[in-house]
């Protein structure tokens, strides 16, 4: 069983109204419209000519899952399990009074693989390096939008939304175990993930910034 922590977040912020996923809009978008379309054409309109700003904050990730390890001899092991991710964006986009809020959120299931390597280990510690590779999948994700006139919520909207294909993450780093049995263990690892996001069209941390330093603290079976 493991949890992990990835330290970086990502806040942006840029004149204008915009989108968590396509970016600025352009002024044009609204020519030639009206009021009363709908409620981000309001609001669009209202601020056109009042310096709206868009900020937009990707949060850390928060990761857990259960992982398995075979030895292969006393210094080499196998890891493998299962992890969930869930990836968490806001976005605030227009003035003081017209503006709305996006929550984003995706749901990842993921398959480690991972090489360890034992340089140091007595009867109840050990130390290792290891490296591998996550391979994740989007399996849910949900985009709700609320809309604000004059400081007051008017309206609600929610879309599916997901991560086309499978992510690839290169993993790296060190850890410590404690040895409670021969089997079960407890241990902490401070590492690197590099994210090779093939589908820019949903953007997250891992987006934004694709090399994390986290530390993941779990229980390890092996066997």
């Amino acid at each position: 069983m493991a949890a992990s922590q990835n330290m970086p977040q990502s806040q942006l912020n840029y004149s204008g109204q915009g989108d968590i996923n396509k970016g600025k809009f352009h002024t044009t978008t609204i020519n030639g419209s009206s009021w009363g379309n709908s409620h981000l054409t309001d609001i669009l309109l209202y601020n056109k000519d009042r310096a709206p700003e868009t900020d937009v904050n990707h949060h850390q990730p928060i990761t857990g899952g259960i992982k398995f390890q075979y030895k292969l001899n006393n210094v080499w092991s196998l890891e493998s399990g299962l992890t969930y991710t869930l990836l968490r964006s806001e976005l605030r986009s227009g003035g003081n009074s017209y503006f709305y809020k996006t929550n984003q959120k995706l749901h990842l299931l993921g398959i480690p693989i991972k090489v360890n390597y034992i340089f140091w280990q007595n009867r109840y510690w050990q130390t290792y390096a290891q490296a591998g590779m996550l391979f994740e999948k989007d399996i849910a994700g949900t985009e709700t939008t609320d809309y604000y006139k004059e400081k007051q919520k008017v309206s609600s909207e929610r879309n599916n939304i997901g991560i086309q294909g499978l992510q690839y993450t290169a993993l790296c780093g060190a850890g410590i175990q404690f040895n409670c049995t021969h089997h079960l263990g407890i241990y902490a690892e401070p590492g690197l993930a590099w994210h090779m996001v093939s589908d820019k069209s949903i953007q997250t941390i891992y987006t934004d910034k694709p090399l994390n330093f986290s530390i993941e603290l779990g229980m390890r079976l092996s066997w």
